[in-house]
């Protein structure tokens, strides 16, 4: 199933999946043009041109495979939790201030996650039933 218009999947934000300089992010498109996985079209429009990318039959075939592999954990990159690996070296404050940003953050960060899967869960169950009703009426 496509991610299309205001389907909340779109709205997954990059860096909350994968944590990579933007810079990186744009990199990637190009290489897999390069591996004939994507194709890429010049759009006119705007102030100034830019590039559509599309998967080609080979990627829709390789990014199959790629998701029938399991994932391996995370990386963790948490400048808090370095922090606190180091607490003995500043003072208590220090220690439950950190701790206390780190709180912060995740309570944020799990307000976003709710809102985003309550969203992908409503699209994904009109999904569904679209294509059951497409499905019977075969």
């Amino acid at each position: 199933m496509a991610a299309r218009g205001d389907d909340p999947r779109r709205r997954v934000v990059p860096h909350r999946v994968w944590p990579r300089a933007q810079s990186k992010l744009y990199d990637e498109p190009k290489k897999l043009v390069e591996c004939g996985l994507a194709r890429a079209r010049i759009e006119l429009g705007g102030r100034r041109p830019r590039t559509v990318y599309a998967i080609t039959p080979k990627g829709r075939r390789e990014l199959a495979r790629w998701l029938q592999e399991a994932g391996v954990g995370p990386i963790l990159e948490f400048e808090g939790l370095l922090k606190l690996a180091f607490a003995e070296n500043g003072t208590k404050s220090d220690a439950l201030a950190s701790i206390a940003a780190a709180r912060e953050w995740a309570l944020e960060r799990n307000a976003e996650n709710l809102a985003t899967a309550r969203l992908y869960r409503t699209a994904t169950s009109r999904s569904w039933r679209k294509m059951a009703r497409r499905r019977s009426n075969a």
